[in-house]
């Protein structure tokens, strides 16, 4: 890769030099005032990704073989019993969140 500035300044003058319009009778013009215009693509990222969370969140919540499992679990895990079917459930609604801020993060 070439770095000289003095050779970058020669090139740009003879390109310059050698760069010439086409006359197109406003060709060009009629062609872009006919395309169609373009559409905003909207981002579904954002959504999905907070409905996969909240799904796995209910799926965490209900599934757990525990009465209200979340909060159970939560009293479970400062109580030190990481194992129990309730504490389980509140990690993986732990985890969901976490990879939803995570893609979140990732995304912006």
């Amino acid at each position: 890769m070439n770095t000289d500035p003095s050779r970058d300044d020669l090139e740009s003058r003879l390109l310059a030099q050698l760069r010439r319009e086409i006359a197109d009778d406003g060709f060009t013009a009629r062609v872009a005032h006919a395309l169609p215009r373009a559409r905003r693509r909207i981002d579904w990222t954002f959504p999905l990704v907070t409905a996969a969370a909240l799904v796995g969140c209910v799926f965490a919540t209900f599934l757990v073989p525990v009465g209200p499992a979340i909060l159970e679990g939560l009293r479970d895990l400062a109580a030190a019993r990481a194992f129990t079917p309730a504490a389980i459930g509140a990690l993986a609604a732990m985890g969901a969140l976490a990879a939803t801020g995570a893609v979140m993060a990732a995304d912006s």
